[in-house]
């Protein structure tokens, strides 16, 4: 991790810890039984000012669906670490992060495969949502990772929402890519 990130954390599995899984089940069925994942829905969709409700509700069920698909207690499960740093870009502070964790290669690269169709579907959402919408999907290997970095054409250069994948480790980042 560079010297300069300004907050780090990270955690391992604990088989001890089991009752948190349950308890956090239990808290977000009760959020469902209360209607609160339903309002949040509803603000989703009423930021679609002057667009068509339905075509809203589709893109955020098809958003959710894809973010369902990603195995997100597997990936954080094992290993993790998230650390931000600052960083001055054309002439604004923006914080940096990288989210990493770590699980068996086969199940990294799967969800790898699962984040990278999220992303594609943010990309093709917005653009579908917003005409002149000017967002790119670029895909390259680096010491070999793969990744996956969404960017807006307009933003600051290297600006991006980046996935990647080497060997058992799986992360996601915003910031410079």
């Amino acid at each position: 991790l560079p010297a300069d990130c300004i907050v780090v954390l990270g955690g391992r599995g604990n088989a001890e810890r089991a009752f948190l899984d349950a308890h956090w089940s239990r808290v977000w069925k009760a959020v469902e039984e209360n209607g609160l994942a339903d309002a949040a829905w509803g603000l989703l969709r009423s930021m679609n000012a002057g667009g068509d409700p339905a075509e809203a509700e589709k893109m955020l069920r098809s958003l959710g669906e894809k973010a369902g698909r990603v195995n997100w207690c597997g990936w954080l499960g094992e290993e993790w670490v998230l650390a931000g740093r600052l960083n001055n870009l054309g002439g604004a502070t923006l914080i940096e992060f990288t989210l990493l964790g770590r699980q068996k290669p086969d199940a990294a690269a799967e969800n790898f495969g699962r984040m990278k169709a999220l992303l594609e579907g943010v990309r093709a959402s917005v653009a579908e949502q917003i005409h002149d919408a000017d967002l790119t999907l670029e895909e390259r290997e680096i010491d070999g990772a793969r990744t996956v970095t969404l960017r807006p054409g307009g933003g600051p250069s290297g600006l991006g929402l980046t996935a990647w994948v080497r060997q058992d480790v799986l992360g996601v980042g915003f910031g410079p890519a």
